[in-house]
């Protein structure tokens, strides 16, 4: 690779990772965090099509967290690199996997996208939304179940197995009713991926 499209790369890697604050420090005294970005840095410098990282954040403070993710999206959106990492950080997995696959004692227990994996194993969400007209007739979307009604404070919740995910109910509830305030709850991830290894200890 030219000398000036390794420049151009590490002036990029830079713009996100802030290795130039510690260009000139010796690695025996680097941070783990600044060693795991120097390290990012040299591991994509020669532009691989896939990359495969085992824990990259483990370790550092939320600060240098933040930073190693956006750089790894950057890659996959800007770059269409394609990362595969292996984490038991769920903020991790909730805030940079399109796709998600679940390893029990070497088996497979399961593989598919954020949203089938909630559905499937942590269907529990809840909207909750004030409407502008408390009067208002309340006729839930197809898949969606009135919780509770009390004037212009309702919630929904999922009906049955074919219920949409809790952005698409979230979606539906805008789109059908004039709301003042809408928020939303959802199973927590770990919760979602304790329920997947139960039932994959039972099957």
């Amino acid at each position: 690779m030219p000398k000036a499209e390794h420049a151009a790369r590490l002036k990029e890697f830079d713009e996100i990772l802030d290795l130039s604050s510690f260009w000139d420090t010796r690695v025996r005294h680097l941070s783990l965090g600044q060693r795991v970005r120097s390290d990012l840095a040299a591991a994509l410098l020669h532009d691989p099509p896939v990359v495969f990282l085992d824990e990259p954040t483990i370790g550092m403070d939320v600060v240098v967290k933040e930073q190693v993710r956006e750089f790894l999206r950057h890659q996959v959106e800007q770059r269409g690199r394609t990362v595969l990492l292996t984490t038991h950080d769920m903020t991790e997995v909730e805030r940079l996997a399109e796709r998600v696959v679940l390893v029990n004692h070497g088996r497979l227990v399961l593989d598919g996208t954020l949203d089938e994996i909630r559905r499937k194993f942590g269907s529990t969400w809840q909207v909750r939304a004030t409407l502008a007209d408390p009067q208002a007739e309340v006729v839930p979307p197809p898949g969606i179940t009135l919780l509770r009604h009390n004037g212009g404070q309702v919630v929904f919740g999922p009906d049955g197995a074919d219920a949409p995910t809790v952005h698409q109910a979230l979606k539906a509830v805008i789109e059908r009713y004039e709301v003042t305030d809408i928020a939303l709850d959802e199973a927590d991830l770990e919760d979602v991926m304790r329920a997947a290894y139960v039932h994959a200890g039972e099957v």
